[in-house]
C-alpha cells in the first residue's frame, strides 16, 4: 500500500503545482490563454468545472493555429476524467494529446502527454503500461525542459520496481529522479519521499539525510497537507511519531484527498487512516469512516476495494461485539471475494489457454518453416548451379563481343578527337584572323583619326585664321564681309564634322579616362543630341578591364547605339553593367518599335554585321531579344582577363 500511495501522490502534487502557477499566467490578453489557465485553476477545486472549460476551447476555438492549446486542453480533459475515475475517457484525451503533438512536433508536449498517460495506468495499478510510458517520457526529455517530468518519470519507474520486487533497479531510479529536481521543489519534495520510504520499509538507515534534507525544504514548509500527501507513509514508519500524530496526519491526508483527488485515491487514503484508528482501538470512529469508505468504493466500482472495506467492517464488527453485522459483513466480503476471484481464474484460464494454443501454433509454423526452407535451400542450390553455368557462357560470349566493340569505339572516339582537334583549330584560326583584322582596322582608325586631327585639322585652322584675318583689311569692301563671314562659318562646320569623325574613329577620352567616361560622352553625342534620353547604370569595375576589352565593349556599344539612333525610333535607352566573380554582363535595352529576330540575320540590314565578330573576340554570348513593337533588348555576357 505505501507504494501505490506514493505513485498516485505525485498526481495529486502535480495538481497542486498546477494551482500555485496560476498566478504566473502570461498572455492575460489571450481568450485561449484565460480559459486554459481558468481550467488550471479549477482542476483541483473543481474537475468538472475544469473539464467544462477544456471542453469549450476544443469545442469553440479551431485547431488550426491553436494547436498547444488543444493540446493543453486535451491533457486538462485527461486530467479530470481521471479524478473522476473515468480510466478510459481519460487514455482517449491523452491519446489524443500524444498525436497532436506528434503533428505539431512539439517534444515538450508529448513528454508532458506520455507523462499523463502513464499516471493514469498508473492509477489503475497498470504497472507493465505506466512503465512503458514513463519510459517514453525519459526518452523524450532534453536539455531545457521542465525538470519536473523527467524526475518524477524515473521516480514512479523507481516506485514500480520496488512493488515489484526489484530492489536495485529500484534504488537506481529513485536515487536518478532525485538527482534530477534541479531547482523543482515539487518534484524534490516527491523524490525525497520516494525515497525515505524505500529505505524505512527495508530497516535502511540511509534515509536519515533525506529525511532532514526534506524538512529544511521551504516547500515543506509552506504546502503541509499537499507534502504530507508526499510523505506520510514515511512518516508514520518513524519511531518519533506518536499515534496521536499519525492519527492528526492522516485525517488531514484524507481530508485533501476528498477535495482534490479520486475515489480510488479517496478509499485508499480512508483505509490507512482506518488502520491507525482500529490500532488504537477506536472502533466506533473506524465504523463511521468504514460506511463512509463502503460507498465510496461503491461508487468507484473497485471491486478490490469493495473487498478490503467489507473485510474490515466484519473484523470492526467483530470487534465493537456486533455479530450479526459481522456475520452479514462476512458474507457480503466472501461473496465478492468469489467473484473476484472468479474473474480472475477465468481470466487466467482464458490467458492460458491462449498462450498454449499460441504456442503450439509457433511450434507447428517453425516445422513448416524448417521443411520449407530446406526444400528452397535444395531447388536453389540447382538453380543457382545453373545460373552459374549460364553466366559464365554469358561472360565469356560479353568478353569477346566487348573487345570487338572496343577496338571500333577507340578507332571511333580517335575519329571524333582528331575532327574537334580539326575543329578547335579552325576556330583558333579565325579567331587569330578576326583579331588581326579588328587590330589592323583599330590601328588604322587610329593613323587616320590622327591624319585628320593633326594634318586637315591644323589646315582648317589656318584657313579660318586667314579668313579673320582677310575680314580685319580696310581695303576689303563691305560687299565681301558676309561671304567671308559665311565662309568662316563653313569652315567652322567642317571643323566640327572632322572632330566628330575622328572621335568616332578613335575616342581620345576613351584613350586618357577610361571606358565609362567615354560611354557618357557618346551617349552625349549620339543619343542625347537626337532627343534619346539615355540611361547608364554601372556596378562594376571596368577601369581594371584590359585596354583591348574595353575597346571592343566601347566598339559594341557605339555600334549599338548608331543603329539605335538609325533604325529603332526610341525614346530611352538603358545602358547596364553588371559583374558576377569573373563574368561581365552588358545590357543595352530600346524602347522603340523593335523586330521579328527570326526574320533577321547579323549580317542583314540591321548594321550588325561586326557585332558578332567583336564578341567572338571578347570568347562571349551575345543574345538579342526584340518583338515588334515592344523595343529590342541585346545582351552581351563573357568572362574577363585574369
Amino acid at each position: 500500500m505505501t507504494r501505490i500511495t506514493l505513485l498516485f501522490s505525485l498526481l495529486l502534487l502535480c495538481l497542486f503545482r498546477d494551482l500555485l502557477a496560476q498566478e504566473d499566467a502570461m498572455d492575460k490578453g489571450n481568450p485561449l490563454q484565460i480559459l486554459l489557465d481558468s481550467s488550471d485553476f479549477y482542476a483541483l477545486k473543481d474537475p468538472a468545472r475544469a473539464l467544462e472549460l477544456a471542453n469549450q476551447i476544443l469545442k469553440e476555438y479551431p485547431r488550426k493555429g491553436n494547436e498547444s492549446y488543444h493540446v493543453e486542453a486535451m491533457l486538462n480533459v485527461a486530467n479530470s476524467e481521471k479524478m473522476h475515475s473515468a480510466k478510459q475517457e481519460a487514455l482517449s484525451a491523452a491519446r489524443q494529446a500524444i498525436t497532436l503533438s506528434q503533428q505539431i512536433n512539439n517534444r515538450e508536449l508529448l513528454m508532458r502527454s506520455y507523462y499523463m498517460k502513464a499516471t493514469i495506468f498508473g492509477q489503475d495499478d497498470d504497472k507493465d503500461s505506466s512503465l512503458v510510458a514513463f519510459q517514453k517520457v525519459i526518452d523524450l526529455y532534453e536539455d531545457g525542459m521542465d525538470t519536473y517530468f523527467i524526475s518524477s518519470a524515473y521516480t514512479n519507474i523507481g516506485l514500480v520496481y520496488s512493488s515489484i520486487g526489484n530492489y536495485s533497479k529500484a534504488e537506481e531510479y529513485l536515487l536518478k529522479g532525485y538527482q534530477l529536481t534541479t531547482g523543482d521543489e515539487y518534484a524534490k519534495i516527491f523524490a525525497l519521499a520516494s525515497i525515505i520510504s524505500f529505505y524505512v520499509a527495508r530497516d535502511n538507515p540511509k534515509y536519515l539525510p533525506y529525511l532532514d534534507t526534506m524538512a529544511m525544504s521551504d516547500f515543506y514548509k509552506k504546502a503541509s497537507a499537499a507534502s504530507f500527501m508526499a510523505h506520510f507513509d514515511s512518516f508514520l514508519l518513524l519511531d518519533e511519531a506518536t499515534d496521536a500524530e499519525k492519527v492528526k496526519t492522516l485525517r488531514e491526508v484524507y481530508s485533501y484527498s476528498q477535495a482534490h483527488s479520486s475515489l480510488v485515491n479517496q478509499v485508499g487514503y480512508g483505509m490507512k487512516l482506518y488502520a491507525q484508528l482500529d490500532e488504537m482501538r477506536l472502533y466506533q470512529d473506524a465504523y463511521r469512516l468504514l460506511l463512509e469508505l463502503l460507498e465510496k468504493a461503491k461508487e468507484s466500482q473497485n471491486g478490490v476495494h469493495l473487498a478490503g472495506v467489507t473485510k474490515a467492517l466484519y473484523e470492526n464488527s467483530k470487534s465493537r461485539g456486533d455479530l450479526t453485522g459481522a456475520l452479514q459483513y462476512l458474507e457480503r466480503h466472501s461473496e465478492i471475494r468469489d467473484s473476484l476471484l472468479s474473474d480472475e481464474n477465468t481470466n487466467r484460464i482464458s490467458e492460458l489457454n491462449i498462450k498454449f494454443e499460441t504456442a503450439q501454433k509457433d511450434h507447428e509454423i517453425e516445422q513448416q518453416k524448417i521443411k520449407l526452407n530446406q526444400e528452397r535451400r535444395d531447388r536453389n542450390f540447382f538453380i543457382l548451379l545453373a545460373l552459374m553455368l549460364f553466366a559464365m557462357a554469358i561472360i565469356i560470349l560479353i568478353y569477346f563481343r566487348n573487345r570487338a566493340r572496343s577496338s571500333q569505339r577507340i578507332a571511333e572516339q580517335q575519329k571524333v578527337i582528331h575532327r574537334q582537334e580539326t575543329e578547335q583549330m579552325q576556330k583558333e584560326k579565325e579567331v587569330a584572323e578576326l583579331t588581326a583584322t579588328l587590330e589592323s582596322q583599330e590601328k588604322e582608325r587610329n593613323r587616320i583619326a590622327r591624319d585628320l586631327h593633326d594634318g586637315l585639322g591644323s589646315m582648317m585652322s589656318g584657313i579660318s585664321s586667314q579668313i579673320e584675318y582677310l575680314r580685319a583689311q580696310p581695303a576689303i569692301e563691305q560687299v565681301s564681309q558676309p561671304y567671308l563671314a559665311q565662309l568662316k562659318d563653313m569652315v567652322k562646320d567642317a571643323t566640327s564634322e572632322l572632330r566628330r569623325t575622328s572621335y568616332e574613329l578613335m575616342p581620345a577620352k576613351l584613350l586618357r579616362q577610361g571606358l565609362e567616361p567615354a560611354i557618357r560622352d557618346l551617349c552625349l553625342n549620339l543619343l542625347v543630341k537626337n532627343g534619346i534620353e539615355p540611361s547608364l547604370e554601372i556596378s562594376a569595375d571596368l577601369i581594371s578591364l584590359h585596354p583591348e576589352e574595353q575597346l571592343t565593349l566601347y566598339r559594341i556599344i557605339q555600334e549599338l547605339l548608331n543603329n539605335i539612333v538609325k533604325h529603332a525610333a526610341a525614346r530611352h535607352v538603358l545602358i547596364q553593367f553588371t559583374r558576377f566573380d569573373n563574368e561581365l554582363s552588358l545590357v543595352v535595352e530600346d524602347d522603340g518599335k523593335g523586330f521579328d529576330v527570326a526574320t533577321k540575320k547579323l549580317d542583314g540590314g540591321l548594321g550588325l554585321g561586326s557585332l558578332g565578330s567583336r564578341v567572338n573576340l571578347l570568347k562571349g554570348f551575345l543574345d538579342i531579344a526584340s518583338t515588334p513593337g515592344e523595343g529590342t533588348t541585346v545582351t552581351v555576357n563573357f568572362n574577363v582577363r585574369q
